[in-house]
């Protein structure tokens, strides 16, 4: 055997390896004769203890596997959008997720390489959210012939307004869920989405509900007696829709996707199993958050409402011989559940006519939570009611609410105080005992009377 290391021709910077071995006699080419005497080294190795099989190795190398190429962030932003729709995620989910990749994440950051996606690069785009704005043009439907409007009512097209903390957070949340997709591939290493939450996140105190937020009852009651009284005007349904968001708490997606079979009108409560978000008629079968469906508490108003709109149905039934042309309870005119932007418009002009500031219907469950909770009712009944996981999340929002206790002046452990002597149970001999002052007589019935002794 015979292995040589030559340069051909001299001087051409061509160093090839060639092997002489049992008759068979092969050579490659190699740019450098440090790499030709390595190689040279290694084959003579191999052919001792391999023979034939390194030599056929030798003149026919496997080839390396190509090196894969990172996709884009597009690229695995559009193929994680398909796969969301297999993934038992609520379709309110699936929409913000794939409204924040078609409106912010793939125009800012579809053309950079998913590996190069690193937090300087995520805090510059979260930085410039915070610091940009928007233009609502894209939230305006264009209808054709439509019917000309207040000027009062209507918006100035294409207005800007800058991003809420809320609606950036919306953006990172989605992000983070598709770099922790990445990660489960090993596409990428860690989840670069971290630690960008003071960018965006508000306080505590930033999270509570202003008194600003809710309307007064008078507010209320006023804008329910136009809802009533000139419910022509309106979409159906509207009043006792707006009455059982009041009453209840109730999400407006939730009062949206409430069905007949839902009211118990012996017990007066409400199944609240079903949730429509806003922006289209696809319902959800459970409700926002952890919760899923609850049931709420009827008061007198709404139970009368409901009622009577029962009885309506029921005598139109008869009169016309046909079924309901909607299976919800409140439901458009053309027979599908209420178009939450007709309810909005509604709401806006009810408020106008009735001379209250303009809020928006999320501002009746703030109402309900609000009123509910300074007139001292109990926090975790009120917490059920609106479906909160916990009633730690409804004190955090409704905390300037709760009405404050009395507080006396003195200390109920002061020494020698009037309201120490007025509250304090001195005679009480079971409490001084378990103090450890005295001990408790015994009460096992009647003492006997103290026997005198003879002097």
């Amino acid at each position: 055997m015979a292995v040589k290391v030559r340069e051909l021709p001299r001087g051409s910077g061509k160093w090839w390896v060639k092997i002489d071995y049992h008759q068979r006699r092969v050579a490659r080419c190699f740019s450098s004769q440090e790499r030709a005497q390595e190689v040279a080294e290694k084959i003579t190795s191999a052919i001792d203890l391999y023979g034939m099989e390194a030599l056929r190795m030798f003149r026919q190398p496997t080839p390396l596997p190509a090196p894969q190429t990172a996709p884009t962030v597009a690229e695995f932003a559009r193929r994680w959008e398909l796969e969301l729709e297999k993934k038992d995620l609520k379709l309110s989910t699936r929409i913000s997720y794939s409204s924040n990749l078609k409106h912010h994440i793939i125009p800012d950051l579809g053309q950079k390489l998913l590996t190069k996606v690193d937090y300087p690069l995520l805090k510059e785009f979260v930085c410039k959210k915070a610091e940009g704005t928007y233009s609502t043009a894209r939230f305006r439907k264009v209808k054709e012939n439509r019917e000309e409007v207040n000027a009062a009512d209507a918006s100035p097209p294409g207005e800007e307004k800058k991003y809420s903390r809320d609606s950036i957070r919306l953006m990172v949340m989605t992000l983070r869920a598709m770099m922790a997709e990445a990660v489960r591939e090993k596409l990428v290493p860690t989840n670069p989405v971290a630690d960008l939450s003071p960018f965006y996140r508000r306080q505590k105190q930033d999270r509570a509900v202003g008194r600003s937020d809710v309307y007064t009852p008078e507010e209320l009651y006023a804008i329910e007696d136009i809802l009533q009284t000139k419910h022509t005007l309106f979409e159906p349904d509207t009043y006792e829709l707006a009455l059982c968001m009041s009453r209840t708490g109730m999400r407006v997606g939730e009062a949206r996707g409430l069905l007949p079979s839902d009211i118990d009108y012996k017990a007066r409560t409400i199944e609240v199993q079903r949730n429509i978000p806003s922006g289209h008629n696809k319902v959800e079968e459970s409700t926002k958050g952890k919760v899923g469906h609850r049931t709420v508490d009827m008061g007198k108003d709404l139970y009368q409402a409901l009622k009577a709109l029962a009885a309506k149905r029921s005598q139109d039934r008869i009169k016309t011989g046909k079924d309901d042309p909607s299976p919800w309870l409140f439901h458009a005119k053309e027979g599908g559940p209420m178009d939450y932007s007709k309810l909005y418009a509604d709401w806006v002009r009810a408020q106008r006519t009735a001379g209250v500031r303009i809020r928006s219907p999320h501002a009746l469950r703030h109402t309900y939570a609000s009123v509910n909770l300074a007139r001292g009712e109990d926090l975790a009944y009120v917490s059920r009611q609106l479906g909160h996981a916990n009633p730690a999340i409804t004190l955090a929002i409704y905390t300037h609410f709760i009405p404050r206790k009395r507080r006396w002046s003195w200390n109920a452990l002061d020494r020698n105080t009037d309201g120490m002597k007025q509250n304090r149970h001195a005679d009480n001999q079971q409490a001084q005992a378990r103090l450890g002052h005295a001990k408790p007589a015994c009460n096992n019935g009647p003492q006997a009377p103290e026997r005198k002794l003879r002097p």
